[in-house]
């Protein structure tokens, strides 16, 4: 993980390599990517946390956790280039610990957003740096296995789960659509129409878990693909509290079903892009 980390520093030659791989990149770049700003958004948490990292809704994977699936939700748009991504994503960890600390005793948060400081719980160097990242990539394997076997358990036919096993595994379209003997073209209208019903089936468990409110902007905002604002309008919600029910409630609830952040790149892939 520390690796990913250094493989997406701060670059002034090529500002949107980071956003390039998330949105673009095949499978092992958007993992390097994901692992990347995941670490760096568990040091800027720890930092704001403090002594506080402890508490049960504010500890520093669930803040993190909250932030990236709502990124992934969004397909990481908005952003002109890794600057700004990094900005608005510090921006998204310090309003979500604001709003979950509202619940707690009042505490001042650092100033500033600089977050280079040392991460406490980081391996050190030598061999347990490689026995721990080697762990870690196993784990990453074995969530992003179990993820693609719930998605394949999905109410869809043996040829579209011919397309969506590699389509997951980040195959490139003429790939697959040479491996169904089919077309680019095809193939993406196929996967299209199979979405909607991976999604559901995937997300479905959590209309029992959460309230009714909550599976309604589940069910329009991820599994039809629809914007936070035409959701809240469907549900006759304020925008604001659609956003805020999304980062502090449902987001926690979908990575907790879905699985670790192995899976993330998965799951971007999965929802595709947002209808209107």
């Amino acid at each position: 993980m520390e690796a990913a980390r250094d493989n997406f520093g701060e670059d002034r030659t090529d500002p949107t390599r980071l956003l390039r791989a998330l949105r673009q990149g095949d499978a092992a770049q958007k993992d390097a990517a994901m692992l990347a700003l995941h670490r760096r958004l568990q040091r800027q948490a720890g930092r704001y946390l403090g002594d506080q990292a402890e508490q049960a809704d504010l500890q520093v994977e669930s803040i993190v956790q909250s932030v990236i699936v709502g990124a992934l939700a969004d397909g990481f748009d908005g952003y002109n280039d890794d600057a700004h991504l990094r900005a608005g994503l510090h921006q998204r960890v310090r309003h979500l610990i604001l709003d979950r600390k509202k619940k707690h005793r009042p505490g001042a948060l650092p100033r500033g957003e600089e977050d280079e400081t040392l991460d406490p719980t980081a391996a050190g160097p030598g061999p347990g740096t490689q026995v721990a990242r080697r762990e870690d990539e196993k784990n990453a394997r074995r969530q992003r296995q179990a993820f693609i076997d719930m998605c394949l358990a999905a109410p869809i036919t043996e040829r579209q789960r011919k397309l969506l096993a590699p389509y997951l595994d980040g195959r490139s379209w003429q790939e697959i659509a040479t491996t169904l003997e089919s077309t680019v073209g095809a193939a993406k209208k196929m996967m299209s129409e199979m979405r909607p019903k991976v999604l559901a089936h995937l997300l479905e468990p959590l209309r029992t878990k959460v309230d009714g409110r909550c599976w309604g902007l589940i069910e329009l905002h991820f599994i039809k693909r629809r914007s936070i604002e035409t959701a809240a309008s469907a549900m006759g919600m304020d925008v604001e509290a659609a956003k805020r029910a999304i980062e502090s409630e449902i987001q926690v609830s979908i990575f907790d079903h879905i699985g670790g952040t192995g899976v993330l790149p998965l799951f971007e892939r999965l929802l595709g892009y947002r209808k209107e």
